[in-house]
């Protein structure tokens, strides 16, 4: 196995080293947090962000992967770059409109903070063209420097916080630094977006197939998004406060992790794309996968305890249990996300959108009558466990049907 990951490319090894050291220091502030504010102030915060990311990577995990697998394809000409940024532009702003409207409905109009601190931070998939161009490019330096200075200010800005005592509001509105950071990293991709309708007539003709072709990866992802944060929802409509800190605790100590997973997929988007990966090495990368999940399980279920103990008192004990079991949720999603990644580029969302349908169905009664933690993380695992189960299948038969 060690051999077999010392062969992953450069970017991916950048991807995974950046995103490690920064995933370590944001376990290190949330510490902090948790630390510094009480259980209901850390979970109103989280509950925040959580919206925020949902934001976020509704967007992104649908736009960034169209967007790597269209450019992938050759269009980096000038001209046809151009009319995919021109294309992105209309889209994004339609999407922020959009966010507005769900903040305003959400908040009831009473906490304009709120609304904007949302608003602000959605607003950095602006940027999602040119990340994807540098992903097809395979350069990582542009993505680095991203993370180190994303990380940079958080640091500096949570200290602050917690230092001068303000409202843990504040805490969350560090997004819209980020949205700044992006702006320095990709400035120089913005020329794309320079005299964008200038061909008018073109650029709208074209905007039809670019949503078209974009709707089954919109569609993929909103169902993925909708079933991944279903928990969460229930979460806040049936848990008091302290149980939703205990509830999002867990998880927070748990899914950061899949950053590993999700920094080498990243990688190899553009070899999934040109349709260079065979299933006998999509087995070998799952099993691979599935093993390094495992062991990272094992480590977190260990070493909490000893957390909660000597940086909080014990004041997280409720979030014990929790975690000895959530934590199995990575070995599952790190084997499957090879086979999820490898249909999404190869144009087979409408298996991955059934699936995840299949799970929905399933288990949306069974969170709508769940009244405490240990339901919920039954639930999860189990439609976790239905879903690696169903995307496997289905791959398989599709590496059957390509004759493979």
């Amino acid at each position: 196995m060690i051999s077999y990951l010392k062969k992953i490319n450069n970017p991916a090894l950048h991807y995974l080293c950046v995103n490690l050291a920064c995933q370590a220091i944001n376990f290190i502030l949330m510490i902090y947090v948790m630390r510094a504010f009480s259980i209901n102030e850390f979970s109103s915060y989280i509950t925040l962000v959580e919206f925020i990311l949902i934001g976020i990577g509704l967007f992104e995990s649908t736009f960034r992967t169209f967007y790597v697998k269209d450019i992938s394809a050759g269009n980096k000409t000038l001209f046809k770059l151009r009319c995919l940024f021109s294309n992105h532009l209309i889209v994004y702003f339609s999407y922020i409109i959009i966010i507005v409207f769900i903040a305003l409905w959400y908040y009831q109009g009473d906490d304009i903070f709120k609304v904007w601190i949302v608003v602000v931070s959605v607003g950095v998939v602006f940027f999602t063209p040119c990340h994807s161009y540098i992903i097809s490019s395979k350069n990582s330096s542009a993505y680095v420097l991203r993370e180190l200075l994303i990380i940079l200010f958080k640091s500096f800005f949570f200290v602050s916080v917690v230092h001068f005592k303000l409202q843990w509001e504040w805490l969350a509105s560090y997004h819209i630094i980020v949205f700044l950071v992006y702006y320095i990293v990709y400035r120089r991709y913005l020329f794309l977006f320079k005299n964008a309708f200038r061909n008018k007539k073109y650029i709208f003709s074209k905007l039809k197939s670019t949503i078209s072709r974009a709707k089954p990866f919109a569609l993929v992802v909103m169902i993925s998004m909708l079933y991944s944060k279903l928990d969460f929802f229930f979460a806040v409509r049936n848990l008091s406060d302290k149980d939703i800190a205990m509830y999002m605790t867990a998880t927070k100590f748990t899914l950061p992790l899949l950053v590993i997973s999700s920094s080498i997929y990243q990688a190899w988007l553009p070899d999934f794309a040109n349709a260079t990966i065979k299933k006998s090495k999509v087995v070998k990368k799952s099993v691979i996968m599935l093993l390094i999940g495992m062991a990272i399980a094992i480590a977190i279920s260990s070493i909490f305890p000893f957390i909660d103990f000597y940086l909080f008192n014990n004041k997280y004990a409720d979030a014990h249990d929790v975690i000895s079991i959530f934590v199995f949720y990575i070995p599952i999603v790190f084997f499957y996300g090879t086979y999820t990644n490898y249909l999404m580029v190869n144009s087979m969302e409408d298996r991955l959108f059934y699936c995840n349908i299949v799970i929905i169905i399933t288990c949306f009664p069974m969170y709508m009558f769940s009244d405490n933690i240990s339901n919920f993380v039954t639930v999860r695992l189990f439609g976790e466990t239905l879903l690696m189960i169903l995307v496997v299948f289905s791959s398989m038969r599709v590496s059957k049907s390509n004759g493979y």
